[in-house]
């Protein structure tokens, strides 16, 4: 189960979320979070006013946290599932392993 961890961590870590190149505003954040690169189209900014661009950069923001909220969820669900099918049926069948699984999805939930 280790070794499962550590890939987790290193997936996780490895993981970048952007929005798609064609986009006026290209957003690109790490797995903790950090804004590592942010584009805007060339020319955009005299496309739009001022609240207009700053409206869009926003919009790309949240939808790239969103984008990066669900990659990083994907890769924590493989390792529950990973973690799951390490678990004998006789475990899985043991009534304190209902309550530890409802106490961790209230923890990811």
């Amino acid at each position: 189960m280790l070794g499962l961890i550590y890939d987790w961590i290193e997936e996780a870590e490895e993981f970048l979320s952007s929005g798609d190149d064609d986009d006026d505003v290209i957003v690109v954040h790490d797995s903790r979070g950090r804004l590592i690169d942010l584009d805007v189209r060339e020319g955009l900014q005299r496309e739009l006013t001022v609240d207009e661009l700053n409206d869009q950069i926003n919009a790309a923001l949240g939808d790239n946290a969103e984008r990066a909220r669900k990659g990083i969820d994907a890769i924590s669900e493989r390792l529950f599932q990973r973690c799951a099918e390490l678990i004998p049926e006789e475990l899985r069948k043991h009534p304190v392993a209902d309550q530890l699984s409802a106490a961790m999805k209230g923890q990811r939930g």
